[in-house]
Protein backbone atom coordinates (compact mmCIF):
# COMPACT_ATOMS: atom_id res chain seq x y z
CA UNK A 1 0.00 0.00 0.00
CA UNK A 2 1.19 3.30 -0.60
CA UNK A 3 -0.28 7.14 0.40
CA UNK A 4 0.02 9.56 -2.11
CA UNK A 5 1.16 13.03 0.19
CA UNK A 6 0.15 16.19 -1.88
CA UNK A 7 1.21 19.77 -1.32
CA UNK A 8 -0.88 22.29 -2.54
CA UNK A 9 0.02 25.36 -3.27
CA UNK A 10 -2.98 27.70 -3.30
CA UNK A 11 -5.19 30.47 -2.10
CA UNK A 12 -6.03 30.08 1.34
CA UNK A 13 -8.68 31.38 3.54
CA UNK A 14 -7.14 34.12 6.17
CA UNK A 15 -4.67 32.10 8.65
CA UNK A 16 -6.02 30.94 12.09
CA UNK A 17 -3.47 31.33 15.22
CA UNK A 18 -3.24 28.15 17.04
CA UNK A 19 -1.82 26.98 20.69
CA UNK A 20 0.16 23.80 21.38
CA UNK A 21 -0.01 24.17 24.93
CA UNK A 22 -1.71 20.52 25.04
CA UNK A 23 0.52 19.65 22.67
CA UNK A 24 -1.56 19.22 19.84
CA UNK A 25 -2.83 22.12 17.54
CA UNK A 26 -6.23 23.71 19.02
CA UNK A 27 -7.94 26.91 17.51
CA UNK A 28 -10.60 29.33 18.48
CA UNK A 29 -13.92 28.13 16.92
CA UNK A 30 -18.16 30.03 17.04
CA UNK A 31 -20.46 27.02 17.32
CA UNK A 32 -24.40 27.87 16.53
CA UNK A 33 -22.95 31.44 15.95
CA UNK A 34 -22.59 32.83 20.01
CA UNK A 35 -20.91 29.41 21.37
CA UNK A 36 -16.90 29.85 21.68
CA UNK A 37 -14.93 26.89 22.08
CA UNK A 38 -11.25 26.07 21.50
CA UNK A 39 -11.40 22.55 19.11
CA UNK A 40 -7.89 20.11 18.92
CA UNK A 41 -7.11 19.33 14.85
CA UNK A 42 -6.92 15.84 15.21
CA UNK A 43 -6.15 14.86 11.68
CA UNK A 44 -6.63 10.89 13.12
CA UNK A 45 -9.73 11.25 14.68
CA UNK A 46 -12.91 10.20 12.48
CA UNK A 47 -15.62 12.72 13.59
CA UNK A 48 -15.96 16.24 15.02
CA UNK A 49 -16.54 15.34 19.28
CA UNK A 50 -17.78 17.71 22.05
CA UNK A 51 -16.75 17.32 25.29
CA UNK A 52 -20.19 16.43 27.14
CA UNK A 53 -19.83 18.77 30.01
CA UNK A 54 -19.20 21.32 27.40
CA UNK A 55 -22.55 20.29 25.42
CA UNK A 56 -24.64 20.49 28.69
CA UNK A 57 -23.49 23.65 29.90
CA UNK A 58 -24.11 25.24 26.76
CA UNK A 59 -27.40 23.69 26.01
CA UNK A 60 -26.20 22.00 22.69
CA UNK A 61 -28.09 18.75 23.92
CA UNK A 62 -31.48 20.12 24.07
CA UNK A 63 -32.19 20.01 20.15
CA UNK A 64 -32.14 16.43 20.83
CA UNK A 65 -29.81 13.78 20.44
CA UNK A 66 -29.33 10.33 18.91
CA UNK A 67 -27.67 7.51 20.87
CA UNK A 68 -24.17 6.05 18.59
CA UNK A 69 -22.38 4.07 20.33
CA UNK A 70 -20.64 2.85 23.69
CA UNK A 71 -17.06 4.29 24.08
CA UNK A 72 -14.59 2.58 25.75
CA UNK A 73 -12.07 4.52 27.80
CA UNK A 74 -9.35 4.12 29.89
CA UNK A 75 -10.43 2.75 33.17
CA UNK A 76 -15.11 2.68 32.16
CA UNK A 77 -17.54 2.48 29.70
CA UNK A 78 -19.53 5.35 28.59
CA UNK A 79 -21.81 6.70 25.95
CA UNK A 80 -21.86 8.77 22.64
CA UNK A 81 -24.31 11.00 21.36
CA UNK A 82 -24.73 12.40 17.48
CA UNK A 83 -26.08 15.92 17.56
CA UNK A 84 -26.17 18.53 14.85
CA UNK A 85 -25.10 21.69 15.30
CA UNK A 86 -26.75 24.73 13.28
CA UNK A 87 -23.25 26.14 12.40
CA UNK A 88 -19.61 26.12 12.73
CA UNK A 89 -17.08 28.80 12.38
CA UNK A 90 -13.66 28.37 11.76
CA UNK A 91 -12.02 31.78 11.09
CA UNK A 92 -13.86 33.19 8.30
CA UNK A 93 -15.46 30.08 6.90
CA UNK A 94 -19.01 28.60 8.23
CA UNK A 95 -20.57 25.65 7.40
CA UNK A 96 -23.87 24.85 8.35
CA UNK A 97 -25.93 22.16 9.76
CA UNK A 98 -22.61 19.72 11.15
CA UNK A 99 -23.43 16.08 12.96
CA UNK A 100 -21.27 16.41 16.05
CA UNK A 101 -20.87 13.48 18.04
CA UNK A 102 -21.14 14.03 22.05
CA UNK A 103 -18.52 12.45 24.57
CA UNK A 104 -17.52 12.55 27.72
CA UNK A 105 -13.60 13.41 26.32
CA UNK A 106 -11.78 12.77 30.23
CA UNK A 107 -13.23 9.36 29.80
CA UNK A 108 -11.03 9.10 26.49
CA UNK A 109 -7.82 11.21 27.35
CA UNK A 110 -4.63 9.69 29.84
CA UNK A 111 -3.32 13.26 30.30
CA UNK A 112 -5.88 16.01 31.39
CA UNK A 113 -3.49 17.65 33.49
CA UNK A 114 -3.33 20.88 31.73
CA UNK A 115 -7.09 20.79 31.23
CA UNK A 116 -9.35 19.73 27.95
CA UNK A 117 -10.42 21.07 24.53
CA UNK A 118 -13.98 21.59 24.42
CA UNK A 119 -13.59 19.40 21.40
CA UNK A 120 -11.97 17.76 18.39
CA UNK A 121 -12.23 18.77 14.58
CA UNK A 122 -11.72 15.06 12.76
CA UNK A 123 -12.44 13.58 9.06
CA UNK A 124 -15.58 14.42 8.67
CA UNK A 125 -14.99 18.16 8.49
CA UNK A 126 -11.22 18.10 7.60
CA UNK A 127 -11.84 15.29 4.86
CA UNK A 128 -13.05 18.49 2.07
CA UNK A 129 -10.92 20.49 3.15
CA UNK A 130 -6.72 21.21 2.50
CA UNK A 131 -5.32 23.21 5.15
CA UNK A 132 -2.18 24.11 5.84
CA UNK A 133 -0.24 23.97 9.22
CA UNK A 134 2.51 26.42 9.84
CA UNK A 135 4.31 25.67 13.19
CA UNK A 136 6.62 28.55 12.71
CA UNK A 137 4.21 31.06 12.69
CA UNK A 138 1.42 28.84 14.91
CA UNK A 139 -1.29 29.44 12.03
CA UNK A 140 -3.44 27.23 10.57
CA UNK A 141 -4.69 27.95 6.61
CA UNK A 142 -7.83 26.28 5.05
CA UNK A 143 -8.96 26.59 1.62
CA UNK A 144 -12.01 24.10 -0.12
CA UNK A 145 -12.20 25.08 -3.46
CA UNK A 146 -9.75 23.13 -5.69
CA UNK A 147 -9.92 25.35 -8.51
CA UNK A 148 -7.28 27.67 -6.56
CA UNK A 149 -5.26 25.49 -6.94
CA UNK A 150 -2.20 26.82 -8.86
CA UNK A 151 0.75 23.90 -8.21
CA UNK A 152 0.52 20.39 -6.84
CA UNK A 153 3.66 18.27 -6.32
CA UNK A 154 3.14 14.70 -4.80
CA UNK A 155 5.44 11.96 -3.71
CA UNK A 156 4.65 8.01 -2.95
CA UNK A 157 5.05 6.44 0.48
CA UNK A 158 4.31 2.91 1.60
CA UNK A 159 2.78 2.22 4.37
CA UNK A 160 0.94 -0.26 6.66
CA UNK A 161 -2.78 -0.11 8.57
CA UNK A 162 -2.50 -0.56 12.42
CA UNK A 163 -5.84 -0.97 13.41
CA UNK A 164 -6.81 2.59 12.32
CA UNK A 165 -3.55 4.26 11.59
CA UNK A 166 -1.19 4.88 8.87
CA UNK A 167 2.12 3.81 10.01
CA UNK A 168 5.23 5.07 7.71
CA UNK A 169 8.87 3.70 8.44
CA UNK A 170 10.98 7.49 9.00
CA UNK A 171 14.59 7.58 9.23
CA UNK A 172 16.11 10.28 11.31
CA UNK A 173 19.56 11.30 11.10
CA UNK A 174 20.33 9.34 8.19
Amino acid sequence: MFILLTIALGIFAQPIPFSLKRGIPEIEVLINDSIKATFAIDTGADQVYIDKTFAEKHGLLSGGKMPVRPVTGIDERGEAFQIFLRSLKVGDLNQTIVGAVVIDLPLILKDTSSGLPDGVLGYSFLKSRRFLLDYIDSTIEFTFDDSTLTETKSVKIPFVLNRHLIVVNTEIND
